[in-house]
């Protein structure tokens, strides 16, 4: 489903004539590719009512983009050091390394290779500890599509979350 997503984000933003649309072609081009970014995050909220997991989307609420948009930007940037305000509010909680990077971590390949030895915690053990949070069904179905499609970034990144979310947080 990825592919297919990168495949025709890449055609909606081509740019044919040498990047000269006609007049409206490129509100066209705009709006089918918003349809379609609105059909994969409908797909993939379905997958994810299927597996019993709630996604919420706090970066799209109004109050969280009043907020975001009203940060000073000293608060953001300071030189070539992004994310001060995260940094700050993180600075007793990750280690300094980490605090003062500027790349982004890239843990999906480490993940995919325990991903596999990591199957009875996510069908058995995390839905027993987590039963409001998903569903033995849901993850093993979620699990189940992983296999099929190891590659896809979204059901690791799926996958990642639950167990991170089932690491940190205490059992209920």
């Amino acid at each position: 489903m990825l592919q297919e997503f990168n495949k025709r984000k890449a055609l909606a933003t081509a740019q044919p004539n040498g990047g000269k649309h006609k007049p409206g072609q490129g509100d066209l081009l705009a709006a089918l590719h918003r349809a379609l970014d609105a059909q994969v995050l409908e797909r993939a909220e379905r997958r994810n009512v299927r597996a019993g997991i709630e996604i919420r989307h706090p970066f799209f609420s109004h109050r969280f983009m009043q907020f975001a948009f009203s940060t000073p930007p000293h608060l953001r940037l300071q030189g070539n050091i992004s994310k001060v305000i995260h940094r700050q509010g993180m600075k007793d909680v990750l280690p300094r390394v980490i605090l003062e990077r500027n790349d982004k971590a890239e843990f999906s390949g480490v993940f995919r290779l325990k991903l596999d030895a990591m199957e009875g915690a996510f069908t058995m053990e995390i839905p027993s500890k987590r039963p409001t949070w998903v569903t033995e069904v849901g993850m093993i179905d979620l699990f189940a599509s992983y296999r099929k499609n190891p590659q896809s970034g979204w059901l690791v990144w799926i996958l990642w979350s639950i167990y991170v979310c089932d690491t940190i947080f205490k059992p209920s």
